[in-house]
């Protein structure tokens, strides 16, 4: 996940640091007006998922169903472009089919911005 606040790059952070409540961002804000910008990564797998949807343009006829790669494909060989351009990854290894389910990804559960004020604390 990437945080941005008004046009800088405030934090890149791992894999569920915001999961629990309360996670500030006080010091990242300015006084004046603040833009907010979360950006959330889909997990790998679910994008490999995904390729699946189309045409395999790994190996001839579409035979490779599993597994290592039988061949490295030809247009890989000659640096040319794939033949099916909706496809956004090139894999070796065949983990993930069509009809794989993809995994839970992406930001889960709401997300809430809420406003505080400092009270300093008087003990005697």
């Amino acid at each position: 996940m990437k945080l941005t606040s008004t046009g800088i790059a405030v934090a890149v952070v791992p894999r569920r640091a915001f999961s629990s409540p309360g996670r500030g961002i006080t010091g990242m804000l300015r006084t004046e007006v603040n833009e907010l910008e979360v950006r959330v990564t889909n997990l790998w797998p679910n994008r490999l998922i995904g390729d699946e949807q189309f045409p395999d343009d790994y190996s001839r006829n579409g035979e490779w169903k599993s597994g290592v790669i039988p061949a490295m494909p030809e247009w890989l060989k000659k640096g040319t472009a794939p033949p099916e351009s909706r496809r956004l990854t090139f894999c070796t290894w065949k983990h993930w089919h069509k009809d794989d389910a993809l995994l839970p990804s992406g930001l889960l559960g709401p997300v809430m911005l809420r406003q505080a004020r400092i009270a300093a604390v008087i003990t005697s």
